[in-house]
Protein backbone atom coordinates (compact mmCIF):
# COMPACT_ATOMS: atom_id res chain seq x y z
CA UNK A 1 0.00 0.00 0.00
CA UNK A 2 2.70 2.30 1.15
CA UNK A 3 4.12 1.90 -2.54
CA UNK A 4 0.97 2.77 -4.20
CA UNK A 5 1.16 6.55 -3.06
CA UNK A 6 5.01 6.56 -3.96
CA UNK A 7 3.06 4.82 -8.05
CA UNK A 8 0.24 7.77 -8.10
CA UNK A 9 2.93 10.42 -7.22
CA UNK A 10 4.59 9.58 -10.04
CA UNK A 11 2.20 8.48 -12.90
CA UNK A 12 0.57 12.22 -11.89
CA UNK A 13 4.06 13.41 -12.61
CA UNK A 14 4.41 11.72 -15.53
CA UNK A 15 0.97 12.90 -16.73
CA UNK A 16 1.97 16.46 -16.54
CA UNK A 17 5.49 15.80 -17.53
CA UNK A 18 7.07 17.70 -14.74
CA UNK A 19 10.79 16.95 -14.32
CA UNK A 20 10.70 17.78 -11.19
CA UNK A 21 8.00 16.11 -10.22
CA UNK A 22 9.27 13.11 -11.66
CA UNK A 23 12.89 13.37 -9.63
CA UNK A 24 11.08 13.68 -6.47
CA UNK A 25 8.29 10.73 -7.01
CA UNK A 26 11.52 8.58 -7.86
CA UNK A 27 13.30 9.84 -4.43
CA UNK A 28 10.32 8.87 -2.80
CA UNK A 29 10.42 5.24 -3.93
CA UNK A 30 13.82 4.08 -2.25
CA UNK A 31 12.91 6.80 1.02
CA UNK A 32 9.57 4.85 1.52
CA UNK A 33 11.30 1.65 0.62
CA UNK A 34 14.13 2.18 3.19
CA UNK A 35 13.38 4.89 5.73
CA UNK A 36 9.75 4.11 6.08
CA UNK A 37 8.65 0.80 5.13
CA UNK A 38 12.18 -0.53 6.47
CA UNK A 39 13.41 -2.81 3.78
CA UNK A 40 15.86 -4.83 4.58
CA UNK A 41 18.09 -7.06 2.22
CA UNK A 42 19.93 -9.64 4.39
CA UNK A 43 20.55 -13.01 3.26
CA UNK A 44 20.46 -16.04 5.77
CA UNK A 45 24.37 -17.07 6.79
CA UNK A 46 25.46 -20.31 7.59
CA UNK A 47 25.86 -21.41 11.38
CA UNK A 48 29.72 -22.20 12.33
CA UNK A 49 28.39 -24.51 15.01
CA UNK A 50 25.49 -27.05 15.88
CA UNK A 51 24.76 -24.51 19.13
CA UNK A 52 22.09 -22.51 16.93
CA UNK A 53 18.63 -22.06 18.71
CA UNK A 54 15.21 -21.05 17.20
CA UNK A 55 12.99 -18.39 18.47
CA UNK A 56 9.87 -17.31 17.88
CA UNK A 57 7.22 -14.19 18.68
CA UNK A 58 3.74 -13.74 18.75
CA UNK A 59 0.12 -11.41 19.39
CA UNK A 60 -2.37 -14.37 19.30
CA UNK A 61 -4.60 -12.44 20.06
CA UNK A 62 -6.29 -15.45 22.44
CA UNK A 63 -7.67 -16.73 18.64
CA UNK A 64 -7.82 -20.63 20.54
CA UNK A 65 -10.17 -21.92 18.05
CA UNK A 66 -8.23 -22.44 15.63
CA UNK A 67 -5.18 -24.26 17.08
CA UNK A 68 -5.19 -26.84 14.70
CA UNK A 69 -3.33 -24.59 12.01
CA UNK A 70 -1.36 -22.72 14.76
CA UNK A 71 -0.07 -26.50 15.69
CA UNK A 72 1.03 -26.72 11.84
CA UNK A 73 2.23 -24.22 11.50
CA UNK A 74 5.05 -24.36 15.02
CA UNK A 75 5.47 -27.84 13.37
CA UNK A 76 6.95 -26.24 10.42
CA UNK A 77 9.07 -23.85 12.42
CA UNK A 78 9.66 -26.17 15.37
CA UNK A 79 10.93 -23.10 17.44
CA UNK A 80 13.23 -24.04 20.77
CA UNK A 81 11.69 -20.91 22.70
CA UNK A 82 8.14 -19.05 21.75
CA UNK A 83 6.68 -16.37 23.31
CA UNK A 84 3.24 -15.11 23.16
CA UNK A 85 1.58 -12.48 23.70
CA UNK A 86 -2.85 -12.66 25.53
CA UNK A 87 -2.46 -16.36 25.04
CA UNK A 88 -5.00 -16.72 27.65
CA UNK A 89 -6.88 -19.75 26.72
CA UNK A 90 -6.26 -23.15 28.65
CA UNK A 91 -5.87 -25.18 25.00
CA UNK A 92 -2.71 -23.29 24.11
CA UNK A 93 -0.83 -25.35 25.85
CA UNK A 94 -2.79 -28.26 25.62
CA UNK A 95 -2.24 -27.71 21.50
CA UNK A 96 1.49 -27.04 22.27
CA UNK A 97 2.36 -30.14 24.66
CA UNK A 98 5.71 -30.60 23.62
CA UNK A 99 6.73 -27.45 25.25
CA UNK A 100 7.11 -26.44 29.39
CA UNK A 101 5.13 -23.48 29.76
CA UNK A 102 5.72 -20.81 32.12
CA UNK A 103 2.42 -18.11 32.21
CA UNK A 104 2.35 -14.75 33.40
CA UNK A 105 -0.67 -12.25 33.14
CA UNK A 106 -1.63 -13.32 29.05
CA UNK A 107 2.32 -13.78 28.07
CA UNK A 108 2.80 -17.75 27.84
CA UNK A 109 6.56 -18.63 27.31
CA UNK A 110 7.02 -22.09 25.67
CA UNK A 111 10.30 -23.98 26.31
CA UNK A 112 11.32 -27.02 24.39
CA UNK A 113 10.77 -30.12 26.86
CA UNK A 114 13.85 -32.33 25.10
CA UNK A 115 17.74 -31.33 24.93
CA UNK A 116 19.20 -28.98 22.58
CA UNK A 117 22.47 -29.17 20.78
CA UNK A 118 22.89 -33.19 20.48
CA UNK A 119 26.20 -34.54 20.55
CA UNK A 120 27.37 -38.16 20.84
CA UNK A 121 28.73 -39.63 23.85
CA UNK A 122 32.06 -40.82 23.67
CA UNK A 123 31.46 -44.00 26.08
CA UNK A 124 27.87 -44.83 25.09
CA UNK A 125 27.42 -43.17 21.64
CA UNK A 126 24.44 -42.40 22.45
CA UNK A 127 22.82 -38.89 21.88
CA UNK A 128 23.12 -36.13 24.46
CA UNK A 129 22.48 -32.79 24.91
CA UNK A 130 21.93 -29.48 26.85
CA UNK A 131 18.83 -29.38 29.14
CA UNK A 132 16.86 -27.08 29.26
CA UNK A 133 16.08 -25.70 33.01
CA UNK A 134 13.62 -22.57 34.53
CA UNK A 135 15.67 -20.80 37.15
CA UNK A 136 13.06 -17.77 37.86
CA UNK A 137 10.27 -16.10 36.56
CA UNK A 138 8.52 -12.69 37.45
CA UNK A 139 6.78 -9.32 36.80
CA UNK A 140 8.87 -6.32 35.06
CA UNK A 141 7.13 -3.33 35.53
CA UNK A 142 6.55 -1.04 33.25
CA UNK A 143 6.16 2.99 32.73
CA UNK A 144 1.91 3.40 33.09
CA UNK A 145 1.41 0.13 32.21
CA UNK A 146 -0.94 -2.29 33.79
CA UNK A 147 0.63 -5.24 31.20
CA UNK A 148 3.86 -5.92 32.94
CA UNK A 149 6.47 -7.12 31.05
CA UNK A 150 7.08 -11.13 31.98
CA UNK A 151 11.04 -11.94 33.13
CA UNK A 152 12.15 -15.74 32.62
CA UNK A 153 15.72 -16.45 33.43
CA UNK A 154 16.35 -20.10 32.18
CA UNK A 155 19.72 -22.73 32.10
CA UNK A 156 20.72 -24.31 28.75
CA UNK A 157 23.58 -26.21 29.63
CA UNK A 158 26.47 -24.06 31.14
CA UNK A 159 24.80 -20.69 29.74
CA UNK A 160 22.19 -18.67 31.36
CA UNK A 161 19.45 -16.68 29.37
CA UNK A 162 16.79 -13.93 30.28
CA UNK A 163 13.84 -13.77 28.68
CA UNK A 164 11.39 -10.29 28.24
CA UNK A 165 8.16 -11.36 26.90
CA UNK A 166 6.59 -7.37 26.34
CA UNK A 167 3.29 -6.21 25.11
CA UNK A 168 3.57 -2.54 24.87
CA UNK A 169 0.33 -0.24 25.63
CA UNK A 170 -1.47 1.02 22.22
CA UNK A 171 -3.69 3.68 24.24
CA UNK A 172 -4.74 4.28 28.08
CA UNK A 173 -6.74 2.50 29.85
CA UNK A 174 -10.51 2.65 29.24
CA UNK A 175 -12.61 2.39 25.98
CA UNK A 176 -10.63 3.28 22.93
CA UNK A 177 -13.39 4.66 20.67
CA UNK A 178 -14.70 6.73 23.84
CA UNK A 179 -10.84 8.31 23.79
CA UNK A 180 -10.51 8.96 20.41
CA UNK A 181 -14.30 10.38 20.02
CA UNK A 182 -14.02 12.71 23.12
CA UNK A 183 -10.03 14.20 22.59
CA UNK A 184 -8.56 12.42 19.96
CA UNK A 185 -5.01 14.50 19.77
CA UNK A 186 -4.36 14.43 23.23
CA UNK A 187 -5.28 10.25 23.64
CA UNK A 188 -3.18 9.30 20.86
CA UNK A 189 -0.69 11.87 22.75
CA UNK A 190 -0.60 9.58 25.66
CA UNK A 191 -0.43 6.32 24.00
CA UNK A 192 2.61 7.68 22.36
CA UNK A 193 4.25 8.81 25.76
CA UNK A 194 3.03 5.89 27.46
CA UNK A 195 5.22 3.52 24.73
CA UNK A 196 8.50 5.98 25.02
CA UNK A 197 8.20 5.56 28.66
CA UNK A 198 8.13 1.61 28.31
CA UNK A 199 10.37 1.30 25.55
CA UNK A 200 12.91 3.62 27.92
CA UNK A 201 12.61 0.69 30.39
CA UNK A 202 13.22 -1.51 28.34
CA UNK A 203 16.67 -0.06 27.01
CA UNK A 204 17.42 -0.07 31.06
CA UNK A 205 16.68 -3.47 31.43
CA UNK A 206 18.80 -4.35 29.05
CA UNK A 207 21.54 -2.33 29.58
CA UNK A 208 21.68 -3.87 32.88
CA UNK A 209 22.00 -7.06 31.76
CA UNK A 210 25.70 -8.69 31.61
CA UNK A 211 23.99 -12.26 30.67
CA UNK A 212 22.46 -13.47 27.37
CA UNK A 213 18.68 -11.86 26.78
CA UNK A 214 15.88 -12.00 24.37
CA UNK A 215 13.45 -9.16 24.48
CA UNK A 216 10.66 -10.35 22.40
CA UNK A 217 6.78 -9.32 21.55
CA UNK A 218 4.33 -6.69 20.33
CA UNK A 219 5.89 -2.90 20.77
CA UNK A 220 3.22 -1.36 18.52
CA UNK A 221 5.28 0.59 17.43
CA UNK A 222 6.97 0.75 13.78
CA UNK A 223 10.91 0.62 13.29
CA UNK A 224 11.45 4.41 12.51
CA UNK A 225 10.20 6.06 15.51
CA UNK A 226 13.05 7.98 17.68
CA UNK A 227 12.47 5.66 20.71
CA UNK A 228 13.75 2.45 19.35
CA UNK A 229 17.16 4.21 19.22
CA UNK A 230 17.37 3.64 23.00
CA UNK A 231 17.32 0.20 22.69
CA UNK A 232 19.37 -0.25 20.17
CA UNK A 233 22.74 0.84 22.14
CA UNK A 234 21.99 -2.43 24.00
CA UNK A 235 20.37 -5.34 21.89
CA UNK A 236 20.32 -6.17 17.67
CA UNK A 237 17.20 -5.85 15.86
CA UNK A 238 17.41 -9.61 14.88
CA UNK A 239 15.00 -9.35 11.55
CA UNK A 240 16.87 -5.78 10.92
CA UNK A 241 20.34 -7.94 11.25
CA UNK A 242 19.20 -11.06 8.89
CA UNK A 243 15.83 -10.44 7.55
CA UNK A 244 15.10 -10.22 3.85
CA UNK A 245 12.08 -8.03 3.08
CA UNK A 246 9.57 -5.60 5.23
CA UNK A 247 8.89 -8.02 7.85
CA UNK A 248 5.63 -6.67 8.18
CA UNK A 249 3.48 -7.86 11.26
CA UNK A 250 0.17 -5.78 11.18
CA UNK A 251 -2.53 -6.58 9.54
CA UNK A 252 -2.20 -10.06 8.85
CA UNK A 253 -4.38 -10.02 5.47
CA UNK A 254 -2.88 -6.17 4.47
CA UNK A 255 0.56 -5.85 6.98
CA UNK A 256 1.64 -1.89 6.92
CA UNK A 257 3.31 -2.29 9.84
CA UNK A 258 6.34 -4.09 11.52
CA UNK A 259 5.49 -3.52 15.28
CA UNK A 260 6.21 -7.08 16.41
CA UNK A 261 10.13 -7.51 17.24
CA UNK A 262 12.97 -10.33 18.35
CA UNK A 263 15.75 -7.97 20.11
CA UNK A 264 18.72 -10.20 21.33
CA UNK A 265 21.92 -9.81 23.34
CA UNK A 266 25.13 -8.40 21.27
CA UNK A 267 26.32 -12.07 22.26
CA UNK A 268 24.20 -13.41 19.95
CA UNK A 269 24.93 -14.39 16.19
CA UNK A 270 21.78 -13.84 14.36
CA UNK A 271 21.55 -16.32 11.26
CA UNK A 272 17.89 -15.94 9.63
CA UNK A 273 14.87 -13.74 10.14
CA UNK A 274 11.20 -13.63 9.08
CA UNK A 275 7.94 -13.94 9.37
CA UNK A 276 5.15 -16.80 9.39
CA UNK A 277 1.44 -17.01 9.45
CA UNK A 278 -0.83 -20.13 10.52
CA UNK A 279 -4.11 -17.42 10.35
CA UNK A 280 -4.86 -17.59 13.74
CA UNK A 281 -4.17 -13.92 14.95
CA UNK A 282 -4.30 -10.42 13.07
CA UNK A 283 -0.73 -10.47 13.63
CA UNK A 284 2.10 -12.40 11.82
CA UNK A 285 4.46 -14.47 13.95
CA UNK A 286 8.04 -13.25 13.95
CA UNK A 287 11.20 -16.14 14.04
CA UNK A 288 14.99 -15.71 14.52
CA UNK A 289 17.43 -18.64 14.46
CA UNK A 290 20.19 -17.37 16.82
CA UNK A 291 24.17 -19.06 17.50
CA UNK A 292 24.75 -18.66 20.86
CA UNK A 293 28.20 -18.17 21.70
Amino acid sequence: MWLGFVAIALLAALIGWDTRSIVIALLMLPATLFAFVGLHLNFPIAPQADNTLIVATWNVHDEYERLDELDHAIKRLDPDIFITQEANHRSYREALSGYECVTLEGRRIYLRRASLFPAADATSGRKQGAPLQVLSSREVNLTASWRPAHELNIQLGDRQISLLDVHLLFCPKGSRRAGLKAHPRSYLKRGVDMRRGQIADIATWAGDRDELFIIAGDFNTPPHIPALSWLRPHATDAFAARGLGCGLTFKRNRPLWRIDYIWVSPHFRVLRSGTFDSGISDHLAVWAELQLP
